[in-house]
This record gives structure tokens, sequence and C-alpha cells, in this order.
């Protein structure tokens, strides 16, 4: 990770100085321009101000103060200045500082010269591919209306700008380049040992004296870590309920397997009671094992092939399997509704039903009833049994959570049938909705997606 952020650092530095050079040269060149006009713009009306007290005199007289004019530029070193003086009336030039202009074309269809004769003044750029420069056009019509002095000047344009300075560029680009690189590695550690720091610590999250504290870790990320610390709380609470619900049937296994071994139960009644004490634990035991181990696949998401199945014909099929119990309960069972099909796990979604039917058989009242329901892609579960009390409707989905412990002990179970319930319709996205009333029965009802 830390080579992927120096790396990601210092590409984003590497392409934010060029595009910042490139954004800089484009912003120049046009500043440059505009300037560029602007001075030209100034000269031009400054000449045109100085032909006009002496227009009058003729155009020899107006030539030879263009010609002084021109030395006075040269004599500034602005040698690349050109001056042209156009005749208004047929477009002749008359004069031209860098040509012979008895052989110029007429000028009269010059952009800068139709709009000075047009609004008094005009300016124009024409772009030279081939030389890579620009040539800036000011041009201005005199008093009298006879003449258009016109000022030209050549300049390079953006790329004659850019690859004369590229040299210069590219050094002041290595140096900062390589500066951000120190940058980069800088804050990468900046951004890194924290990080590390909180990885180091969670690892070591078991050990009782290891804590995260607000400041160990990034702001951003502590509802992470409070998820971390959850299921790390989650986890040994689970340790911690599994050893104990492990412990108890064993422990008695044990001790009535002790008392037998050791001939202190002679008695043919005792023998068939501690036996049959000893059978009715193992078989707890095994539920307990095979519970835990379904709800660690569960957990895993371990992926398992899905099919069409049928609410309604698969609760009839589990209620046929529990019609023995639910008559030694003294229980009824009904189902109604009609054909409810989903797409899941077969043997998941059995599983869950077998679950929820199972707990309001167990839960219930002699002469308790339980109503299965399945309409449309929902299925139901109703009883009129023990029920929940309200604060506890919360937990009830939590592994071991029991909500009347004494009552559960004495008919069995293992707690952890309702979270079976809700991982496997989690798997599903199915949406879970549970009301219950104590003494007056509790309803679960499950809701499949389309």
């Amino acid at each position: 990770m830390k080579q992927r952020i120096y790396r990601s650092l210092c590409i984003t530095a590497l392409l934010a100085l060029i595009l910042s050079t490139l954004a800089s040269q484009v912003l120049y060149f046009q500043f440059y321009d505009k300037r560029t006009d602007a001075n030209l713009m100034l000269q031009t009306d400054a000449l045109c101000a100085g032909i006009n007290e002496i227009a009058e005199e003729g155009s020899d007289k107006v030539k030879d103060f263009l010609d002084d004019y021109l030395q006075d530029v040269k004599r500034s070193k602005n040698v690349q200045l050109r001056i042209t003086l156009v005749d208004v009336n047929d477009g002749k030039v008359l004069y031209d500082s860098k040509g012979n202009a008895e052989t110029m074309d007429p000028h009269l269809d010059r952009t800068e010269i139709e709009e000075a004769m047009a609004k008094g003044s005009g300016q124009a750029v024409r772009t030279s591919k081939t030389l890579g420069r620009n040539a800036h056009y000011a041009a201005m019509l005199t008093a009298g209306g006879r003449y258009v002095i016109r000022l030209g000047l050549e300049t390079s344009n953006i790329v004659g700008i850019f690859l004369r300075i590229l040299p210069a560029i590219l050094c002041i680009m290595v140096l900062l380049f390589l500066l951000a690189m120190q940058m980069a590695n800088r804050l990468t550690h900046q951004i890194v040992a924290p990080l590390d720091h909180m990885a180091e610590k969670i690892q070591k999250m078991d050990t009782p004296t290891v804590d995260l504290t607000d400041d160990d870790v990034y702001e951003e990320l502590r509802p992470f870590v409070n998820s971390v610390k959850q299921s790390q709380q989650v986890r040994e609470e689970f340790s911690a309920n599994v050893s104990h619900e492990l412990k108890t049937p064993l422990t008695s296994i044990s001790g009535f397997a002790e008392l037998m071994k050791d001939g202190m139960v002679t008695d043919a009644a005792h023998v068939r009671e501690f036996s049959t004490t000893i059978y009715d634990e193992s078989q707890r035991l095994l539920a307990l094992i095979d519970d835990i181990m379904h709800l660690s696949r569960l957990e895993a998401g371990v992926e398992m092939e899905q099919e069409p199945v049928n609410l309604y014909l698969l609760s009839e099929t589990i209620i046929h399997r529990l019609r023995d119990k639910a008559m030694k309960h003294q229980v009824s069972i009904d189902l109604s509704g009609g054909s409810a099909e989903i797409t899941g796990v077969r043997t998941n979604i059995e599983e869950m039903i077998y679950n929820l039917i199972d707990n309001s058989i167990k839960y219930n009242h002699p002469n308790g009833h339980v109503y299965v329901i399945c309409e449309g892609r929902s299925i139901t579960v109703q009883d009129d049994g023990i029920g929940i009390p309200e604060e506890d409707l919360n937990r009830v989905w939590e592994r071991f959570f029991r909500v009347d412990k004494s009552h559960s002990r004495a008919i069995g179970g293992t707690g952890l049938g309702l979270s079976i319930v809700k991982h496997v319709a989690e798997l599903h996205h199915a949406k879970v909705d549970i009301s219950s009333q104590l003494n007056r029965g509790t309803k679960i009802t499950i809701t499949f997606p389309k």
C-alpha cells in the first residue's frame, strides 16, 4: 500500500507540473498578445498625429517624416517594426519600410485597413505556420481622410515562445519533481504510519491490555475500528457461550458415566434413567455442534446453488415432520395461504422455516396454536405462546440469547435457532419483521425480494 500511495502522489505531482506549465504558457501568450496589440496601437496613434500635422504638405513630406521616424525606431533597437502608408482612394502603397512600395499590390483588402477606413482604426493578427511567427497590425485613418497609416510587428507565436524557453522549463520541472518526490515520500510516511500503528494494534487486540483509542486512528476510520471492536466482542462472547454450552452437557455426561463406571449404580431403573440422561445430553451436544457448524457456514457466506422454492409446499413438509413434537407439547399447527414461489438455497430456507415453527411449538402453552401463513413472497409464523418482552426483541437474534433461560433449558434447544434464521434471511436479502407480547404470542414475517 505504501508504494501505491507513493506512486500515486508522484504521478499526481508530475501531472500537476505539466498542466500548470501548459496553463501558464497559454496565459502568458494571451497576455503577451494583448500587450503587443495595445503598444502597437499607441505607436500608430502617435505616428498618425505626426502625419496629421504635415499631411497638407504632400506625400513626399510624409515619406520623409516616416523615414525619420523609422530611424528613431532603429536606434531604439525595435528593428522589427514595419511602417506602411496607403492611399485611401485606390489602396496604392505609397510607403513601406520593408519593401518596394511601387511593386506592391493595393492594400484595400487588408482586414486592418478595411476596418480603419470604416471605423477610423483597426487591428489584425496573421500567423505564419511555416515561420512559427505572428504578424500584428494596427492601422489608423489620418485626420484628412487621405491616408491610412499601418504599423506591423512580428512576434513569436506560442509554439515559438514555448520552444525558446523549453530548456529552462524542463530544468525547473525536473527540480520541482525531485522536490515533489521528497515531499511525497514524507507525506506517504505520515499517511501510512497511523495505519500501520492501527493494524498492529488490531492484530494484538486479543491481548486484554491492548486497545485502540481515538488518538490511534483517523476520524474517518473510527466506524471501521468500532466495527472491529464489536466483532471482537461478539467473537469473545461467542467463544465464552460455546464453551459454556458445551461444558454443561459434557459435565452431565461425564458425571453420570463416572457413577456407572465405578459401579455406584446397580439398580436397573437407575441405570436406565442415567443412560437416558446421557443419551439426551449427547443429542443436545450433537445438535449444538451441528447448529454451530451450520451458523459458521452461513457467516462465511459459502456460495450454494439456488433453485426455485415453494414456501407453501416446503412448510407443509416441515409441519409433517414436527407433527409428533407438536402433539407432545399439545400444540396445533395450521397452514394457510397458497403457492409462494421464491428463488433460494433450499436447505437453508428449510432450516429457517423449521427453526421458526419449532420455536413456536417449544415456547407455547398447552392447547396453544401455531399459524403458518404463506402468501406472495413471504412466510409468517405466528403463535399464542409465552411471548417476548419488548426490551428483548432486538436481542433474540443474538447467538445463545434466551429470554427465559430456565424454561429454555427445560425444553431443550441450542439458543442458535433465531440466529440461523437471521443469517439465512440476510443471505437471501430478505426482510425480517418481528412483533411480540408477553403471554400473548410472537409473530415473525420473512419477506423475500423479487
